[in-house]
């Protein structure tokens, strides 16, 4: 993988138009309006006024309205990939959606069926790319990391034919493929990929031990590229030590975080809780640093900012399509406003 040295003054261009693009976020008044609509033509009219803008049939299906959501996303990640100084910045974010792109195409290989429907275009490995190295296990446009990924994927799916492997496969492929992209990035940066595959690992863990599942059977879906060995993720949780790992993770001063840490503490802490917790935590992480005007850190912050927009506003609106209660959905929103 290419690495280029980068210096602060690299980014000060696209850190002014940062600071110009910020101004089209939803505020959080206007999410507070969208909360409490109990009308379809209120939420058009509030949408109506941001940058997001729907129409009644776009409301009528919960595949037109994320389907539009995902045209929003899809924009800000084309720009931030042609205007960004270090590409390996924006792909912290938007190589989840390579790995997506990878199960639908090994999926749809093992199955012999289309499902380019499921395709996403975000990413610097295009789709075209990807679609050519799953076809033919070849490729000399991608890293050559990343073709080694994929055919080993498949060579054991072909020794035992079970979709699941695709799926797991990918997914350890992919926080590989993040350390390997965070190795030469900004310290915060490498703290941030560290805490995404943490929380994977803990909530891996979680869920496989209240489907009763094996110890080993847990084991195969985690990840070694945490802060722990994948095993030791394992102990923590049955030994109701999960404190230990948060202790260390955590090295911000926070009242709503500490909310959560007494959870840990107390073994109280949900699935959900986490899932929440890990976008909380991301967040603040990159909000801490807000006094660094220059480098690569307000680009992190913004595309963490437009991804957690695009989960607020596909939460509200698809609650309304589903007629759930909206006071169940404000602690659910994701923080995109620091202090």
């Amino acid at each position: 993988m290419e690495r280029t040295r980068m210096n602060g003054h690299d980014f000060t261009e696209i850190n002014v138009e940062i600071a110009v693009r910020e101004q089209a976020f939803i505020s959080p008044e206007t999410f507070q309006k969208l909360l409490e609509a109990n009308y379809q033509s209120d939420l058009l009219a509030i949408l109506g006024d941001s940058i997001y803008s729907f129409g009644d049939k776009d409301l009528a299906s919960l595949e037109a309205i994320d389907n539009r959501l995902m045209k929003r996303l899809i924009e800000e990640y084309n720009w931030a990939f042609s205007e960004s100084p270090n590409q390996a910045i924006v792909s912290v974010f938007a190589v989840r959606y390579v790995y997506h792109n990878l199960k639908v195409l090994l999926k749809g290989k093992a199955l012999e069926r289309d499902f380019s429907h499921l395709l996403i275009p975000i990413g610097a490995e295009r789709i075209e790319e990807l679609d050519h190295l799953v076809t033919t296990l070849y490729s000399d446009q991608l890293g050559a990391e990343l073709v080694d990924e994929v055919r080993s994927i498949w060579e054991d799916y072909q020794t035992y034919h079970n979709l699941r492997i695709l799926e797991l496969g990918a997914d350890l492929a992919y926080f590989r493929h993040l350390k390997r992209l965070s190795a030469d990035l900004d310290p915060v940066l490498q703290q941030l990929v560290r805490m995404m595959t943490d929380f994977y690992n803990v909530i891996a863990v979680k869920r496989g031990l209240s489907q009763q599942k094996t110890d080993n059977g847990i084991y195969q879906v985690l990840s070694d590229e945490g802060s722990f060995p994948a095993k030791a993720f394992i102990q923590m949780v049955e030994e109701d030590k999960l404190i230990d790992w948060f202790g260390q993770l955590n090295t911000l001063l926070d009242a709503d975080i500490e909310e959560f840490e007494n959870r840990i503490r107390r073994s109280e802490i949900s699935t959900v809780d986490l899932e929440y917790l890990s976008d909380f935590m991301l967040f603040k992480l990159l909000d801490s640093q807000e006094l660094t005007l220059d480098g690569p850190l307000p680009l992190a912050k913004y595309l963490l900012r437009c991804e957690f927009e695009i989960k607020n506003i596909r939460l509200i609106l698809s609650a309304y399509h589903n007629h759930l209660p909206s006071d169940l959905l404000a602690e659910r929103m994701r923080p995109i406003y620091g202090e």
